[in-house]
């Protein structure tokens, strides 16, 4: 029988007795020897020894949360006070052409950012491209930078447009490129900062002026930690995209969970499997942590996991009260783009007889998992091309980067990292001025992507299904916010039209006095405020309009990849498995062929998908980001596709999805794939917008968590008294 004791330890009184100063004091716990947390000191209201047969464990309380330290015995020290660096975000930038431009690190939040985006903003173009000089000197930077402790993820995201000229010229102990570069990627594959390797991004938009093009390729892999981070993009928007990749990971890697999962005893040599992404078949998991039961001394044994990193090793030893044991697993980290969330744990048993894994339907989160969530910090230096041959790409260029920036600022130093605001998932509008603008938050998820007509018993039959449209196969998806309707006439003409100021302080012109770029919307194909935007082209709304909106709001909008387009179609985590988007029949859902007279029809007037999303069957085509590949379906990624790099031998077609006013049924089923040049014009072509936003974090002691990490300050060092 445990017992709690509510003590209020005397380092504690003592440190209140201390004089007031004006910097925030913080109590610094260590564990053998290493720091382990620090917590703001006038937070706590007290501590509590919680005695139980497993040992003293110590906890923190206040009005608002009680947290759980750890064993008392493991606690080799307190301390008030050492000047430490916050918890958060630090990142440089360092732009190159034929000199250097060097903003130094520091620390990154929504209230430093405007010193980096100007800095950015500031960058000029000129001849001369010093690539490796420019990454040798940020290798530099981030080797010496000063970063909190807690130092989890050091990145380097290296973006270029062309060949090396002259950094050989800048450093005498190298007699050619060749050498220069060898040296780079020793650097970049053994260099530690803070004993955390850096995790090294190249991003290559191949110039026109580019004549050796394996040597642009191979500065591409150099300047990459592995080849899965050296990406050739086919133009700058696809920039942009990679960048909000990268911030994504970046966020995902900034933040380690201490798992406790408490499950029924087993017989011995039982295999467990610990599900972390909500899948309907262990087998189908790509998050999991897996071990075989032993009954003596009621141990995980053999553990391995996998998408996942954890510092408690191969071997768990379970707490047993009563027929329960909880194992607990710490500074778990996802090694993929989703975010761990206890609402996606799920407890498996393998079952020798049957070769299956039986899954426990008993097992909840509410009841069965404990989630403690530990921010941690992230340095990121970012290498800018500012050489000429960038051309008019230039500015957008920068804004690219200053796109990146603005994501990572989210997660920054301030108020925001440190009290971080649990997302709400109600509709959020684009323009709280315009109608039927509004965004729908689309949780993540895995499903199954795809469609086959050859095996009636087997997974996502339909007798329609075209041989692009398979195999189906596994895709999980991070959270995002997906249009509630199709693009508008109304919000088409507003961003176009738009005059005035922007959110980066910055002034917008019109676009031009004729916003519509094609042919003008017209009574026989539907005009009005509310019918869908068409007769918009892929190069129309990637180039100009989602340029133009992300400026004017400040948030990063884009097309749809086509896995995001297909999950919100078959209704993401709510999915009942329609044929089209929000049911089998498809005159309840859809303007086609059958019912539409040949025209588009106002947005929402039929019914929604179990999302609450309207029209992703019928009224218009919609485009996708992806660069279309019938083939694509066999080695897509398991994780956020986003589509062939290659167009194979489709060149220069973009997808497009969910069938328009005068396609047949068919052409509206969920998973159906159409495709065509990222030019063309159609009556029948339209589009809806997705909203880049943080992902979504698990965990109800969150806020509680982040709302301890430190910031500056000085006070005096006090000794454990206990």
């Amino acid at each position: 029988m445990k017992t709690i004791k509510h003590v209020i330890i005397s380092v504690l009184t003592l440190a209140m007795s201390l004089p007031v100063v004006a910097q925030e004091q913080y109590l610094h716990i260590y564990k053998g020897g290493g720091r382990e947390k620090s917590y703001v000191l006038s937070s706590i209201d007290s501590m509590l020894i919680d005695e139980t047969a497993n040992g003293s464990f110590m906890d923190l309380y206040n009005k608002s949360y009680r947290h759980r330290v750890g064993n008392l015995a493991e606690i080799s020290e307190f301390k008030v006070g050492g000047v430490v660096l916050p918890s958060g975000i630090y990142m440089g930038v360092l732009g190159f052409n034929s000199q250097l431009y060097n903003k130094e690190i520091g620390s990154l939040s929504s209230s430093t950012k405007s010193s980096y985006t100007s800095f950015v903003n500031n960058l000029t173009s000129s001849n001369g491209t010093l690539l490796y000089y420019g990454v040798e000197n940020a290798l530099d930077a981030l080797k010496n930078a000063e970063v909190p402790e807690d130092l989890i993820n050091v990145t380097l995201v290296t973006f270029t447009d062309g060949l090396d000229q002259g950094s050989f010229m800048m450093q005498s102990k190298y007699e050619d490129n060749d050498a220069y570069l060898s040296a780079l990627n020793n650097r970049i594959k053994s260099e530690k900062v803070q004993n955390i390797p850096i995790n090294a991004y190249s991003i290559g938009l191949r110039g026109n002026d580019v004549s050796d093009v394996a040597q642009f390729q191979k500065n591409l892999q150099y300047l990459a930690s592995k080849n899965n981070n050296a990406v050739e993009v086919s133009n700058i928007s696809e920039v942009n995209a990679k960048f909000q990749e990268i911030a994504n990971q970046v966020y995902n890697e900034s933040f380690t969970s201490t798992v406790g999962l408490t499950i029924p005893g087993q017989s011995n040599g039982t295999k467990i499997r610990f599900t972390f992404d909500n899948v309907s078949d262990a087998t189908n998991s790509t998050m999991y942590i897996e071990g075989t039961f032993r009954l003596s001394d009621r141990a995980l044994t053999d553990v391995t996991y996998h998408g996942l990193s954890c510092s408690s090793g191969a071997t768990i030893i379970g707490q047993q009260d009563g027929i329960f044991v909880t194992f607990s697993f710490e500074e778990v980290k996802s090694l993929t783009s989703r975010t761990i969330s206890a609402s996606y744990i799920d407890q498996w048993s393998y079952v020798a007889s049957s070769g299956k894994w039986q899954i426990n339907s008993e097992f909840t989160p509410e009841n069965n998992t404990t989630m403690e969530v530990s921010p941690k910090s992230a340095l990121i230096m970012l290498v800018l091309d500012c050489s000429s041959s960038l051309g008019s790409q230039f500015s957008t260029a920068k804004s690219n980067a200053n796109n990146f920036i603005s994501t990572l600022a989210g997660y920054g130093n301030d108020e925001k990292f440190s009290a971080i605001d649990i997302m709400t998932y109600d509709d959020i509008d684009i323009f709280t001025t315009l109608e039927k603008d509004e965004m729908v938050f689309v949780k993540g998820g895995t499903f199954l992507m795809g469609a086959q007509s050859a095996d009636a018993s087997a997974p996502n039959y339909d007798s329609e299904a075209w041989s692009e449209e398979s195999p189906v196969h596994s895709v999980t998806l991070s959270d995002y916010y997906i249009g509630k309707y199709e693009v508008t006439q109304q919000l088409w003409e507003y961003v176009m039209k738009y005059s005035g100021p922007c959110a980066d302080g910055s002034t917008m012109s019109a676009y031009a006095t004729d916003v519509w770029l094609g042919t003008n919307p017209s009574s026989s194909n539907g005009v009005g405020n509310y019918y869908p935007a068409y007769y918009v082209s892929w190069n129309d709304i990637v180039d100009i309009f989602i340029p133009r909106l992300n400026k004017i709001t400040g948030k990063t909008f884009r097309l749809p990849t086509e896995a995001e387009w297909e999950y919100a179609a078959r209704g993401g985590n709510k999915s009942k498995g329609y044929k089209y988007s929000g049911s089998n029949t498809i005159d309840d859902v859809a303007w086609y062929t059958g019912n539409s007279s040949d025209k588009t029809h106002e947005v929402g007037t039929k019914a929604p998908n179990e999302l609450g999303i309207y029209d992703m069957s019928g009224n218009v085509w919609e485009w996708c980001s992806d660069w279309f590949s019938i083939s694509y379906y066999s080695s897509s990624p398991t994780t956020n596709p986003t589509g062939p790099t290659s167009t194979f031998t489709w060149d220069f077609y973009r997808v497009r999805r969910g069938g328009g006013r005068y396609d047949s049924a068919s052409d509206c089923r969920v998973t159906y794939r159409g495709c065509s040049a990222p030019g063309y014009r159609n009556f029948s072509y339209g589009f809806r917008l997705v909203l880049f936003t943080n992902p979504t974090i698990g965990g109800d002691n969150l806020l509680d968590e982040m709302n301890k990490f430190l910031r500056s300050h000085r006070v005096t060092d006090i000794q454990k008294n206990i």
